[in-house]
């Protein structure tokens, strides 16, 4: 048996209403009827998205919700592929060449999974990361749009949208709290929507040439520190502005003096697990990735 490692990433799942800054809720029941009616009622070739400028297309491609030990669970997988990419193949036992029989618009189905906890006030996600799947934010983008036709057809009001948020590692909190005793300076990341009509409005609309994340800084005098409950605050701003704040990094120094540095994308909440590969076309075996994903899962809950 063939095995392969595999890194999971732990989010939030929630609601947003829109042209609101703190009105999360989460509707698990909707969220669930959202995915079984992009997957039952809209024609595959309909649910086919298409990123022309990474030559990248993602579509839902399964959905199983099931209970199990008291909890409402939802596996998800997304199939993706790049597209506009011909090259001949070469054979690793000959070194010889032949012509690639794929088709400009066809791509390798790669398969992304992604196990939901769904709770009262959210889901907790764990998600496959890997670079040649879809990611997180192209999950999240890919589900508000089907969610914005869901909620017309259906005549759903006030509108929302779905936010998610990182879930750090532990560490990130200890080291906060115990070992940085001075903090210098903290820097926030936050995305640049936020500085438009929905947000802080000081852009009327979008500005292509900058970058998607826009960093706020906030510093010291020389020998000062910042008030611990000011560097809580923004590192609770992670959770209260969801999806908006990506990332946070604390400078300052420990006791020793030392320049200590902290980074909430570093210490992200990530999990190794090991799942069989199938022995036929070297993918990773659904059921396996699915088993290993419910355990950590698991595990964190209690």
């Amino acid at each position: 048996m063939s095995i392969e490692t595999r890194k999971l990433g732990f989010y939030y799942f929630e609601f947003k209403f829109y042209k609101s800054k703190d009105s999360f809720f989460f509707d698990k029941e909707l969220f669930l009827k959202l995915l079984k009616w992009i997957k039952n009622e809209i024609p595959e070739n309909e649910r086919v998205y298409i990123n022309q400028s990474s030559k990248k297309a993602m579509l839902l491609y399964e959905v199983d919700s099931y209970e199990k030990e008291d909890n409402e669970l939802v596996k998800i997988k997304f199939a993706s592929c790049k597209f506009n990419h011909c090259p001949n193949y070469i054979s690793i036992l000959t070194g010889k060449e032949r012509k690639s029989d794929k088709r400009m618009e066809e791509g390798e189905n790669e398969i992304t999974h992604i196990l939901c906890s769904l709770k009262k006030d959210g889901a907790k996600v764990v998600f496959e990361e890997r670079k040649a799947g879809v990611g997180v934010r192209a999950v999240k983008n890919y589900l508000n749009s089907f969610l914005k036709k869901y909620l017309k057809e259906k005549d759903i009001s006030p509108k929302f949208t779905l936010q998610y948020s990182i879930l750090p590692s532990e560490n990130f909190e200890e080291i906060l709290d115990n070992k940085m005793k001075r903090v210098c300076s903290a820097e926030l990341f936050i995305d640049k929507e936020l500085l438009g009509a929905d947000g802080l409005k000081i852009m009327d609309r979008d500005d292509v040439s900058m970058k998607q994340n826009v960093i706020i800084k906030c510093t010291v005098e020389k020998g000062k520190t910042l008030e611990k409950n000011l560097y809580k605050k923004i590192r609770n701003a992670i959770h209260s502005e969801g999806e908006r704040v990506k990332r946070i990094r604390v400078f300052g120094k420990d006791e020793n003096k030392s320049n200590i540095l902290i980074d909430s994308e570093l210490i992200k909440k990530i999990e190794n697990v090991n799942a069989e590969l199938n022995q036929t076309n070297g993918l990773v075996e659904s059921f396996s990735l699915f088993e290993k994903m419910e355990e950590v899962l698991m595990v964190d809950e209690e």
